[in-house]
């Protein structure tokens, strides 16, 4: 078992960094004596994933956020090692959906004492993404979230919510055509989000999947916007204000399909992949691959 572990996601950016290292090396030494922790600065992260993968080990944990276990997947490249997800990140989708507990000590006992199962993931030109893909206002409140973190010196939690209204005042208008295999209509969208799996209705609950295996894509989207967006996006909010489902939004669309392409009159789009922000030549054509990577997740209750 290696064990990759990146010094830059936020578990090791808080206060006693030194002390956090130490207690993980302890809680592997007690738990998989056998593992080897590699530690790796966000620069040479890429490097040390490499390595990792061509090893002989069959068993490769990670400790990052979400755009960390993006890149390892992306490296695997299909081959039979199992990943485990140790959520070292802020939000930590991937692991909360795997039901790893978000606290490390017993994170690390769950991973070395649980099982290997196969999982669905998506696929856009060829891109795997794990959890969801988003393009449009979502994408764009992230890329505003790390330019505040650095202008005003703040937590990314507090960068989020600032990021997230300058979002909504402008919000992007995306135009194209979506294509799938019952329908192709026009869309002009503030947003396009690709989950894997089925997911929650409920606006509070969007990033909660329903299964990991179902074979499925789950796409929300919102067919047709007209300017301005923001007054589209107000609205959404006050939905989300009274807990409403997104399928009683009446300008909301969602669909549960294997595959569909978005086309587009620009030549690329950036998107979100599981946290990654991943540049696309078009058009975008999604698929799902069942079963397709095996991880690590908590063993079954006797």
């Amino acid at each position: 078992m290696i064990v990759v572990l990146n010094l830059g996601a936020g578990y090791f950016s808080r206060s006693g960094g030194q002390e956090r290292k130490a207690h993980l090396s302890q809680l592997f030494n007690e738990c998989c004596p056998n593992a080897r922790l590699v530690w790796a600065p966000p620069d040479n992260m890429g490097k040390e994933i490499l390595k990792a993968v061509e090893s002989s080990s069959d068993i490769l944990i990670v400790g990052g956020g979400d755009g960390t276990i993006n890149r390892t997947v992306n490296a695997l490249g299909g081959t039979e090692k199992a990943i485990g997800v140790l959520p070292l990140g802020t939000f930590n989708l991937i692991a909360r959906d795997l039901h790893i507990p978000l606290d490390v000590e017993t994170a690390v006992k769950t991973l070395t004492a649980g099982r290997i199962e196969e999982v669905d993931v998506g696929e856009i030109n060829g891109y795997i993404f794990v959890h969801n893909i988003s393009l449009g206002i979502h994408r764009k409140a992230v890329e505003m979230r790390e330019v505040y973190r650095k202008k005003m010196n703040i937590g990314k939690i507090a960068a989020v919510a600032f990021a997230a209204f300058k979002a909504a005042l402008q919000p992007p208008l995306m135009s194209g055509y979506l294509e799938s295999v019952d329908d192709a209509e026009f869309i002009r969208a503030p947003f396009v989000f690709v989950g894997v799996n089925r997911f929650e209705t409920d606006i509070f609950t969007l990033m909660q999947r329903l299964s990991l295996t179902d074979g499925n894509l789950s796409v929300l989207y919102s067919p047709q916007v007209k300017p301005p967006a923001r007054l589209f996006m107000f609205k959404l909010g006050l939905y989300a204000i009274f807990k409403r489902r997104f399928k009683e939004v009446p300008e909301l669309k969602s669909i549960l399909t294997q595959e569909f392409t978005i086309h587009s009159r620009k030549k690329r789009l950036k998107a979100l992949a599981d946290g990654e922000f991943v540049r696309f030549r078009t058009p975008l054509r999604f698929s799902i691959r069942p079963r397709y990577l095996r991880m690590m997740i908590p063993k079954l209750e006797e």
